[in-house]
C-alpha cells in the first residue's frame, strides 16, 4: 500500500488542528460552567481566538515549506494582523479607564473584583468574588451596577462574612459565606 499524497497528509494536520482546537474551545466553555477561576479566563473568546489565529498560522508556516514564499507571507499577514487586533481590541474594550478594584477579605480566603467597564458612554461595574485557594479556587458573578442610575462610590469588607457597598450615598450588604454570596442578593447589585 502506497503512502498517502503530500497534500492529503497536510490537510488532515491542517483539519486535525482545526477540530482540536473546536474541542478546546467547547471543553473551556463547558469547565466556565464549574466556576473555576483558572478557567475563567481560558473560557472567553478573545484568548480562544487569538489561540485558534496562532495555531493556524503555525500550520500555514509549517505548510509554508511547500508553498515557499506564499506561506510565509500569509503567516506573516496573519501575524501582524494579530499583533495590530489585539491593542485596538484593548482600547475598545477598556471601559472606563478607571482602574479594577480587588478588596481582599481579612482572612484573606476571598477577594470582592469591581471591574470599571462602560455600557455606551455610562459607567458600569460588573462585580464578582473570587477565592484564593489556589488550582480549586471558584468564583461567582454577583450582579452589575449601573451607572445610568446609581453612583458606585466604594466598597468595604467590614467582616469575613460581609461587604458593604456604597451606592448612591447609601450602604448596600452583601453577605458572604465559604461558598459564595448568601441570601438575598440586593437589587441594586443586579441592575445591569
Amino acid at each position: 500500500m502506497s503512502p498517502a499524497p503530500r497534500w492529503l497528509r497536510r490537510t488532515l494536520g491542517v483539519a486535525f488542528a482545526a477540530m482540536t482546537l473546536l474541542a478546546l474551545t467547547a471543553c473551556f466553555l463547558w469547565f466556565e460552567d464549574f466556576g473555576l477561576v483558572i478557567l475563567r479566563s481560558a473560557a472567553r473568546p478573545v484568548p480562544l481566538t487569538v489561540l485558534a489565529a496562532a495555531l493556524l498560522v503555525g500550520w500555514l508556516i509549517a505548510l509554508g515549506a511547500h508553498w515557499r514564499i506564499g506561506g510565509y507571507v500569509l503567516g506573516a499577514v496573519c501575524s501582524i494582523a494579530l499583533v495590530v487586533a489585539t491593542p485596538l481590541y484593548l482600547l475598545v474594550t477598556s471601559g472606563t479607564g478607571m482602574p479594577d478594584r480587588r478588596l481582599l477579605s481579612p482572612d484573606s480566603s476571598t477577594v470582592l473584583i469591581v471591574e470599571n467597564d462602560a455600557a455606551m458612554i455610562d459607567p458600569i461595574w460588573p462585580v464578582r468574588l473570587e477565592q484564593t485557594s489556589g488550582l480549586t479556587a471558584k468564583y461567582w458573578d454577583i450582579g452589575c451596577i449601573n451607572g445610568d442610575y446609581l453612583e458606585y462610590t466604594g466598597a468595604q469588607w467590614m467582616s469575613d462574612s460581609l461587604i458593604e457597598f456604597t451606592i448612591s450615598g447609601e450602604r448596600v450588604p452583601l453577605q458572604v459565606g465559604p461558598d459564595g454570596p448568601t441570601g438575598t442578593t440586593d437589587p441594586r447589585l443586579r441592575s445591569c
